[in-house]
Parts: structure tokens; sequence; C-alpha cells
């Protein structure tokens, strides 16, 4: 099940439908993978990624923790920030057999809709530099 229109056209005109996506799990429930968080007052949060995808690209396997966020406030951030300290450690943990990104997925990046996308790379470059912008102001905001 998916919490959103959004995350629903997500899985019907990505995940289902570009050929690199070999598999692809909603996380949730009681099994769900959980990243620790500070927030922006120092205090321990979790944090649930909405998805997490298998693609096979140029001949390797890629992991990915995708977010998709209508609503973007300064946690969405501080999340974001984890998530990809989250899959730096695992991709240096697990190398070279495992390799884990961070795919975050602002719906106002997409005002086209996801069906215009007819690779996740393509998809990936679209959303790669809204990401690191983002980032910068985390940066910003850190004491």
């Amino acid at each position: 099940p998916v919490d959103s229109s959004f995350e629903e056209d997500f899985v019907k005109e990505v995940l289902e439908k570009v050929p690199e996506v070999e598999a692809f799990a909603r996380n949730a429930g009681p099994n769900a993978l959980t990243i620790e968080y500070l927030d922006k007052d120092s205090i321990r949060r979790y944090y649930v990624p909405d998805f997490i995808v298998r693609t096979r690209e140029g001949g390797r396997t890629l992991h990915y923790l995708v977010e998709l966020k209508g609503r973007i406030d300064i946690d969405s951030l501080f999340k974001a920030r984890a998530a990809r300290v989250w899959c730096d450690t695992a991709t240096r943990a697990l190398a070279p057999e495992t390799e884990w990104h961070y795919l975050f997925i602002a719906q106002e990046r997409l005002k086209g809709g996801f069906y215009r996308f007819s690779s996740f790379g393509e998809l990936l470059q679209t959303c790669k530099g809204h990401l690191e912008k983002l980032m910068q102001l985390v940066e910003e905001a850190l004491p």
C-alpha cells in the first residue's frame, strides 16, 4: 500500500515500467528499515524512507533508499542527511558487492509527472541537483 497518489504514480510509472528496476519494496511495517537521526534541536528521532529499490545499471547492481516528498521542511533535510550517511556507511561496509544511494524526490521538481522518464537514470539526474541544493541549506542551518 502507498500513502499518496504521488507514491502511487511513482510505483506505476517508474518502478513497474523502467527496465533498470529489478525489485522494489514499500519500506513499511514492523521490519521497516529505520534510520536514527538528530533533528534541528538535537533531539533523537527515527526516519523510515518510503521505498527500497534495487536496480541493474551498466552491469552493476545498485540499491536505493527512496524518499518522496510533497512538502519539504527543515526536518526533511536532516532526515536526508542521515539517510545519505547510512548509504555511505552501508556501501563501505558491504563493498564491493553492494552499493547504496539515497534518492530524494521532491514533488515540486516533477510537475510533468513520472510518465516522462524512460529510465531510472533520467529520474536520478532530474532529482540529483535539487537534493544537493537542499543539503547546502542543511549545512547552513547547523550550529
